[in-house]
């Protein structure tokens, strides 16, 4: 059932859709559209959507579980009494960022080895001090390759274990905006887990993220097979492969991520505000104003809607796709 907001969107954009009989003109006779939304932004809110992850990830933890058992923790085998200096660094981190950032400067001062590392980067990744927090991930990735402090930390080195601390890194360098050093954190991470990893998957994901920010979209489509080929109904990476496929002028191959995206998930308005754009663009008129109208339907008063909107009031009444 649609909701009133919902129902009265419909109403406007019903409207507009039966003030003009179908149309398919000639993809060269198309003005460019001056609401798209480029391969950027739809990168930036895959960013977004990751620094609210972290957030959430650094709140979870702040609920005190008993040592070695924080989400994301890759260092749940400590032995005491490194475990309760890791539960205290790492339990501080959303209420008192500051105390735990001091906490793990003390503790590495005094042999906390790579553990004091990794809650040190957390502390400064909680106080947005991304370029920080991704250099201290990478000298403790450094520090369980190399073995460096293992025995006083008791942590077991191991691929994982660097892996895990790299795709970190990589995390923290796409929050502080360098792709170039996030490409080259993940790219070591994806060669130190064992083939067959389940982490694989979200570690291309991220590579391509940071491929697609350089504007290498080859490579980016390449990553995104790669999680397709272990995930074939993933939307992040259909959704950023058809980007990429646009961006390379493969129209058709874009169009088919996007369609696979919609009926996986019919509301999804990315997918059905991309696929409009594009089908505008290849003269695909009617088909265009159907995408952007269920755009609107489904995203009323977001910014999403009123791209959608803003596109089909480009056209005078008669006109109107």
């Amino acid at each position: 059932m649609l909701h009133a907001a919902n129902l009265a969107s419909c109403l406007v954009v019903c409207l507009i859709a039966v003030s003009a009989p179908a149309q398919t003109l000639s993809a060269q006779t198309m003005p460019p559209l001056p609401h798209e939304q480029p391969a950027d932004q739809h990168l930036e809110r895959q960013n977004t959507k990751r620094q609210n992850n972290e957030r959430q990830s650094s709140e979870r933890q702040n609920s005190e579980p008993p040592a070695g058992q924080f989400v994301d923790n890759p260092f749940a085998g400590l032995s005491q009494p490194d475990a309760a200096r890791y539960r205290t660094c790492m339990g501080m981190l959303v209420r008192k960022p500051e105390a735990s950032l001091e906490a793990a400067h003390l503790w590495r001062d005094h042999e906390g080895g790579a553990p004091a590392k990794h809650c040190l980067g957390a502390a400064l990744l909680t106080l947005d001090r991304y370029a920080e927090a991704a250099a201290w991930f990478e000298e403790a990735a450094s520090d369980v390759r190399e073995g460096r402090g293992i025995g006083a930390s008791g942590a077991t080195p191991g691929p994982s274990l660097v892996g895990d601390l790299l795709a970190q890194a990589g995390n923290a360098w796409l929050l502080a905006n360098d792709p170039v050093r996030a490409y080259k954190s993940f790219s070591s991470a994806i060669g130190s887990v064992p083939i067959g990893s389940p982490s694989l998957k979200d570690l291309y994901l991220d590579r391509a993220i940071a491929a697609g920010m350089q504007k290498n979209y080859t490579q980016a489509i390449q990553d995104l097979g790669q999680v397709l080929d272990r995930d074939k109904d993933n939307l992040d990476a259909l959704l950023l492969r058809a980007v990429a496929y646009r961006e390379t002028e493969q129209a058709l191959l874009a169009d088919a991520d996007l369609s696979r995206i919609i009926v996986l998930d019919p509301e999804s308005g990315d997918a059905l505000l991309e696929r409009g754009n594009l089908r505008y663009e290849r003269g695909q008129i009617q088909l265009a104003r159907w995408d952007w109208i269920g755009a609107v339907v489904y995203y009323p008063g977001t910014d999403l809607a009123e791209v959608a909107l803003n596109n089909l009031s480009q056209f005078p009444i008669g006109d109107r796709p």
